[in-house]
């Protein structure tokens, strides 16, 4: 019976002691002293028996056993944390056992409301004697000297983690080489904002014609035919388009038969003149009457030889609707299409209001087109309008023309992309703030 007895105590010892080695393990591996305090208060019922648990650190309670966050408002919160501020002044480095009768009587009559009779008050100093804080435990049965003694051990154990928190760890570099190399720093920083780079600004861009022929209606109609669609390649003389001529062939035989109409009756008035009867027109009015008829069958013949429209030169098709024109009637002069040479693009680019930046003469362009983002085409500015105005993607804009250099393989016409218009070299720090600056200027009215 002895021998058994023997054998429980031993095995009670050593499972306290395992107990006492893991939450000493846990207290160095916490990430912060709330949460070496929860540990605390929580864990150490792994090694003995108790109903309250709090610990206190700058007038605070950082922990009550039970609870996920103390209520610092509340009634118990307000009397613990007087309770342990008049243990911190008066117990400074050994465990105590402390009572209701060990209080003064301001804090001694709620004793019996909150806690059971058995306190404990733990310390938590550092091996330094620098004060980390202090565990409060209450329990039913009176506190033992082998039980106060391991308490203390765990108590060590966790001023020395709270200790590691707060010591900062060396740095390889003196406060001094810090200081000297923020100097070196912020002197390259300004140096760097002298460093001059070129001012540039993105603009929505496009590829068109630089020589094209405007294709334009020869005579009031309709169209009767489109014979070309949007960007068909088409020869010099090539039928592009046909107005309906039903209208001009009606006239023109209405101006025929008028003509021969004239025609008889000035034969006919020779007739009488020769015969010595009378003429009841003069022969002058018949024969100017001739004149009329026979240049108003003349101009609508000519008419009707406008009516087929070809292409003056060698080119591509520039059009966007082709359904549109068909059967759309046109007044003499109206554009109906184009005719684009393929080997005179260049590129139309519309330079945002808020974007714009003095450019020299010739300012170089970079495009980068939409089908092939990765590869840029070089040209340079040929003009840009004075007056702004609202571009097809509705931005109020400067639209511009820049040629493409000689050597660059021509786009497609119709492409679109951003190009990149650069102007004169400015400083760096001009170049970072200069919108910040003129956004600053609108909003403040300077």
């Amino acid at each position: 019976m002895t021998t058994a007895t023997s054998n429980s105590h031993q095995t009670l010892v050593m499972q306290r002691l395992a107990s006492l080695l893991t939450l000493q393990q846990r207290l160095r591996a916490a990430s912060d002293v709330t949460a070496i305090a929860r540990i605390l208060v929580n864990d150490t019922r792994h090694l003995f028996e108790y109903r309250v648990a709090a610990f206190y650190r700058q007038s605070r309670i950082l922990a009550v056993s039970g609870l996920p966050e103390p209520v610092t408002e509340a009634p118990f919160t307000q009397w613990l944390r007087a309770v342990c501020r008049h243990l911190e002044k008066q117990v400074s480095e050994e465990p105590a056992m402390v009572a209701a009768e060990d209080l003064p009587q301001s804090l001694r009559q709620d004793w019996s409301s909150f806690l059971p009779e058995a306190g404990l008050w733990l310390p938590v100093k550092s091996n330094t004697g620098e004060w980390q804080g202090g565990l409060f435990l209450a329990a039913v049965e009176p506190w033992k000297p082998e039980q106060t003694s391991v308490l203390a051990h765990l108590a060590e154990a966790a001023a020395h983690a709270i200790h590691a928190l707060q010591v900062r760890p060396k740095v390889p570099l003196t406060h001094l080489k810090k200081k000297k190399l923020s100097i070196i720093v912020a002197v390259l920083i300004a140096a760097a904002m002298f460093i001059p780079v070129p001012e540039s600004a993105l603009a929505p861009a496009e590829i068109v014609a630089y020589d094209m022929e405007v294709v334009r209606s020869p005579l009031d109609g309709v169209i009767g035919e489109l014979l070309v669609k949007p960007n068909q390649k088409v020869a010099a003389g090539e039928q592009l388009a046909r107005l309906d001529d039903r209208s001009l062939k009606a006239r023109l035989d209405v101006a025929k038969q008028a003509l021969e109409i004239a025609g008889a009756e000035y034969r006919r008035g020779q007739q009488a003149a020769t015969g010595y009867r009378e003429v009841t027109t003069p022969m002058p009015v018949l024969k100017a009457r001739i004149a009329q008829n026979a240049a108003e069958v003349a101009y609508l013949e000519s008419q009707l030889a406008r009516v087929d429209i070809r292409a003056k030169h060698d080119g591509v098709v520039v059009l966007n609707d082709p359904d549109v024109l068909k059967g759309k009637p046109v007044r003499l002069g109206e554009r109906l299409l184009a005719v684009a040479a393929p080997e005179s693009a260049e590129i139309q680019f519309w330079l945002p209001v808020e974007e714009s930046l003095p450019l020299p003469d010739q300012a170089p362009v970079s495009l980068f087109l939409n089908v092939a983002p990765d590869k840029a085409l070089s040209g340079h500015v040929r003009y840009i309008n004075y007056q702004a105005e609202v571009s097809p993607e509705g931005i109020f804009a400067f639209r511009g023309r820049a040629l493409l250099q000689p050597e660059e393989n021509l786009p497609r016409l119709g492409w679109r992309g951003t190009a990149r218009i650069s102007g004169e070299n400015v400083s760096l720090f001009y170049y970072l703030f200069r919108r910040p600056f003129a956004a600053a200027r609108q909003w403040l009215g300077l």
